[in-house]
């Protein structure tokens, strides 16, 4: 934002940017004296009652609706002309393309007014005509320690891609880009992020494009990224590593085919980590196992950071059941309950002051091959039973573990699933059901679910799982995932068919 003033403070020249950003029409301040703007409580005497030819300060103004407004100034005198040149910047936004783009549309008369908005700008500032650089800002000569325009052109030639640093993976920009101009790339891609590599610094980059006496010329501004792309990189390296953690937790394969005939998993977590796990521990024998499959509060890193809380509790509560008798009962109902207890007491959920509201919906599910049964408990979790041809639905309890909410002895209920016929359970986070339609905007849904059970239960879980992937994936078309999605089946043979 710029304006100038005469001898007598009186303004003889607005910005079209400065006149938007203090609500004035334009031409409307012209011939106004620069007190109409100003805050009372500033004074024009002392803004400029010394001889400096440039002078630096924070004052305060006013917009049309008299709100004030602190704004950095710069002020330049022009003896010569009589007259003081101002650069205003508020302190929260800055606004140099568009103001640069307004400055080059200016009469000749304004090109010195032009170069000190360059020169303002720590961000490197060039214009283009025909590939030739014709114009630069300080910051451009700083950065490639250049005396002058002419002294840079010598040494570099007269396109500013003749510096731009190579990159196989054309994650950064070179002189052409996908076949295309790097200047028409960036203008016919508006919406991509565009970066350059120059003296192992990396810039991120914007083009103006201007016609101007039927010149077309190009404002390109480079803005240095490289802190941050670092801090990105050192970011998206972490987490690729907490994908890896987090993937050594779920059981192997090898595991599951020891206790079922047939199984199928679908894990996929929104982001490269997730707040959904999914576990299976063997037991105090060969004929016992448990499987807990859990949607922790979130997705991405904060879900995932859950997920080490439920996986650090799992080991407590598996380890004091392989230390007890052989013959007690284990009771999924009271693991669940166990779980409540501790994500509370961790997270100190029962305190008056406490901000953490984390937790988790999920089942456990317990196999006995002595027994012949399984016993379920759910939070906020059915479990499809197929068996004899008869699908059953276990709501499970309306109950949640952890969250402030959550009461603290509340009690979950365990049901018996005898398997004297072949069965076949499927248990899954609300992130398959709940996942909204590309089309129709509705959720996948339960009755769904229900539906692909009935239809393909004779099949392999191999082939199910397929049908329940195709499925998903036509439903959700292009729409972004809602939540991370986690699915198990496991197929129990009977002891008849065993024999």
């Amino acid at each position: 934002m710029a304006l100038t003033l005469d001898g007598n403070k009186k303004i003889t020249y607005t910005t079209n940017a400065l006149n938007i950003y203090f609500d004035y029409q334009p031409d409307e301040l012209l011939n106004t004296n620069f007190s109409k703007i100003l805050s009372p409580l500033e004074s024009i005497e002392d803004i400029f009652h010394n001889s400096q030819s440039v002078k630096k300060i924070l004052i305060k103004m006013l917009n049309k609706k008299n709100e004030t407004i602190d704004i950095n100034v710069s002020i330049y005198k022009d003896t010569k002309e009589d007259e003081f040149s101002l650069i205003l910047h508020d302190l929260q936004t800055n606004k140099n393309v568009s103001e640069l783009e307004i400055a080059l549309n200016e009469s000749e008369k304004r090109k010195d007014f032009l170069h000190t908005i360059f020169n303002e700008q720590k961000s490197i500032i060039v214009v283009i005509n025909m590939d030739i650089i014709i114009d630069v800002n300080e910051s451009f000569l700083n950065f490639f320690n250049a005396p002058s325009l002419k002294d840079y052109l010598n040494d570099n030639g007269t396109c500013i891609a003749n510096v731009f640093e190579k990159n196989d993976d054309k994650e950064y920009l070179q002189n052409y880009i996908f076949g295309e101009k790097w200047l028409d790339y960036i203008i016919d891609n508006p919406n991509e992020l565009h970066k350059v590599l120059m003296k192992e610094k990396i810039f991120e980059v914007n083009v103006v494009k201007i016609d101007k006496n039927n010149d077309e010329l190009f404002v390109a501004t480079f803005y240095d990224i490289t802190s941050s792309e670092k801090a990105q990189n050192y970011i998206e390296d972490s987490i690729e590593y907490a994908s890896l953690i987090q993937h050594s937790l779920v059981p192997s394969n090898e595991v599951f085919r020891k206790y079922v005939d047939d199984y199928f998993v679908i894990w996929h977590p929104k982001d490269v980590v997730g707040g959904d796990i999914y576990l299976l521990e063997e037991l105090r024998h060969d004929d016992e196992m448990i499987l807990f499959v859990i949607d922790c509060t979130g997705h991405g890193v904060p879900g995932a950071f859950v997920t080490m809380l439920v996986k650090a509790i799992e080991r407590q509560i598996v380890g004091h059941i392989l230390n007890t008798d052989d013959d007690e009962p284990v009771s999924p109902g009271q693991l669940l309950g166990v779980f409540n207890r501790s994500m509370k007491n961790l997270l100190k959920q029962e305190s008056n002051n406490s901000i953490s509201n984390a937790g988790f919906d999920g089942g456990i599910l317990y196999y006995n091959k002595k027994e012949n049964h399984l016993i379920y408990a759910g939070a906020k979790t059915p479990l499809f039973v197929m068996q004899n041809d008869k699908l059953d639905i276990i709501q499970g309890d309306r109950h949640s573990i952890g969250y402030k909410r959550s009461k603290r002895n509340y009690s979950f209920t365990d049901h018996v699933i005898d398997l004297k016929e072949d069965t076949t359970i499927y248990l899954s986070t609300d992130g398959y059901v709940d996942q909204q339609g590309e089309e129709s905007g509705m959720s996948f849904g339960k009755k769904k679910v229900a539906s692909l059970i009935n239809e393909y239960s004779k099949e392999t879980l191999s082939d199910q799982q397929e049908v329940f992937l195709d499925e998903f994936m036509e439903h959700r078309g292009d729409r972004i995932a809602n939540d991370d999605v986690t699915m198990v089946a496991l197929k129990f043979l009977s002891n008849k068919e065993k024999k």
